[in-house]
């Protein structure tokens, strides 16, 4: 007589002294590791701070044209931030950066800074040196 229970054959054993150094076989089959697509580096627009900037010389122009004096300082921070801004507005068109909006915002305020510097200007010398 033996003393073998029934049921179905068991693996053989580990076949090194260590068993917890050699983890057990799975008896199902290992199934393949999907792949998956890693999106290129050209499928996001690159970051460029020329919108933002062009925003900030914008918002400097405006908040300064007010100023008599140094509304010339913001006439010329105008000047910056509008090419700055017609560059990005640029950039953005052919699809190289995405704050387009920024960059719209820049143009306004700058043309805006511009004028408000100019009118500014305009009225000082009149009322300096006119009559």
């Amino acid at each position: 007589m033996t003393d073998q229970t029934p049921g179905p054959p068991q693996p053989p054993g580990p076949q090194y002294p260590l068993q917890w150094f050699h983890p057990p076989q799975s008896p199902y089959p290992a199934h393949p590791v999907p792949v998956y697509a890693v999106p290129s580096p050209m499928q996001q627009a690159p970051v460029t701070n020329t919108g933002p900037i062009s925003f900030a010389f914008g918002m400097l122009a405006f908040l300064l044209g007010w100023i008599p004096l140094v509304g010339l300082i913001g006439t010329a921070l105008g000047v910056v931030g509008l090419v700055l801004g017609l560059k990005a507005l640029r950039l953005a068109k052919i699809g190289f950066i995405s704050d387009r909006g920024l960059a719209i915002a820049g143009v306004v305020l700058s043309c805006v800074g511009i004028a408000i510097g100019v009118v500014f200007a305009a009225v000082f010398v009149f009322a300096m040196f006119g009559g």
